[in-house]
């Protein structure tokens, strides 16, 4: 039994998604092994079709992605604060989450010894209580930042609860506590960089979210909320090889328990 990847249909439902976000940038995002379709072999189609900037929620994503395709930025959406772990994200240029000054200034001092750059997303907590700093932090989290040698802010992020089809006005007054982020760290004389806060289907229920980029999980694979809605096809299935092929007559039992009877004569493949 393999798995059989449509890599047309990934392409196909990018360009839909795209089309949806309208001049909106795509990040796509390739977490838990890119859905089970290969973070690697997608992520390197995606580069070769035009795409510069990838997500990932595990940092061996990220490192997996980052040694496989060169030039492709890579963007860890979960906060690190380990020594070890900063020291392997410095290393591979991976873009890293900042949810905590604890975070920041490690990165800052590692970066320092090892002679590099650290460049970092901002992410807040708007809801989900997973990490990130709560949005009333954002001057100190922005004063500390600019304080800090080595560390490059390139973008501001923070990941919604997954309510359905929130009603118009919580999504609205959502953008608007996101844009009081944006101005407090533009008031400390930072610029945000990159900034995203809705998945592809989030962006298409209120298009004041789409903001700097758009983020596209499941649906890049037909298997979010859109589903196979607006022409998404459903990538991925399961395919093996048939060894024989028999006629079993009304009333045979097939399965492993052998408890479903065929109500007719039916032609199996084995």
């Amino acid at each position: 039994m393999v798995l059989l990847v449509q890599t047309d249909r990934i392409l196909a439902n990018l360009r839909i998604l795209q089309k949806q976000a309208g001049s909106t940038p795509l990040i796509p995002l390739l977490e838990a092994n890119a859905y089970g379709m290969g973070d690697v072999a997608v992520a390197q189609l995606l580069a070769g079709a035009g795409v510069k900037a990838v997500a990932v929620s595990r940092l061996e994503e990220a490192v997996r992605v980052a040694e496989a395709v060169r030039g492709l930025d890579v963007f860890l959406m979960t906060p690190y604060a380990g020594e070890d772990d900063i020291a392997t994200i410095l290393k591979n240029d991976i873009v890293a989450a900042v949810g905590s000054n604890d975070c920041a200034v490690l990165l800052s001092s590692l970066s320092r010894k090892m002679r590099t750059r650290a460049r970092v997303q901002l992410c807040f907590d708007f809801g989900m209580g997973r990490f990130g700093y709560a949005p009333q932090d954002v001057t100190k989290a922005a004063q500390t930042l600019r304080h800090l040698e080595n560390v490059e802010l390139t973008g501001v992020f923070t990941v919604l609860p997954d309510g359905g089809k929130e009603k118009e006005a919580i999504r609205l007054q959502q953008v608007k506590d996101f844009q009081k982020v944006l101005t407090a760290i533009e008031r400390e004389g930072l610029s945000p960089g990159v900034v995203h806060m809705a998945d592809s289907s989030q962006a298409l229920q209120c298009k004041e979210m789409r903001l700097g980029a758009v983020r596209a999980g499941a649906d890049l694979f037909g298997r979010g909320p859109q589903k196979e809605k607006h022409g998404l096809k459903k990538v991925g299935r399961a395919v093996s090889e048939v060894c024989d092929l028999k006629w079993m007559t009304a009333g045979s039992t097939v399965g492993e328990d052998g408890r479903h009877k065929l109500r007719r004569a039916t032609r199996l493949a084995v």
